[in-house]
């Protein structure tokens, strides 16, 4: 997930029980502020504490792209 303050939820698949994480993050002020602030790779490794799931599964995809 690139942007979790974009996704549709009602279109998105919770199979993993992941969509409990982006309604929390569109929620928090900080959370937001900092995905505008950050590199996208790195503002995933400091959600990897608060959502572990979904924090993971957005590296997934952005490590192999890494630079």
């Amino acid at each position: 997930m690139q942007d979790p303050f974009i996704v549709n939820l009602n279109s998105t698949d919770d199979s993993g029980g992941m969509m409990e994480d982006p309604v929390e993050m569109k929620a928090s002020r900080k959370i937001k502020m900092n995905f505008h602030l950050m590199q996208l790779d790195t503002f995933w490794c400091v959600q990897l504490n608060a959502s572990p799931q979904l924090a993971k599964a957005a590296l997934k995809v952005l490590v192999p792209f890494a630079t």
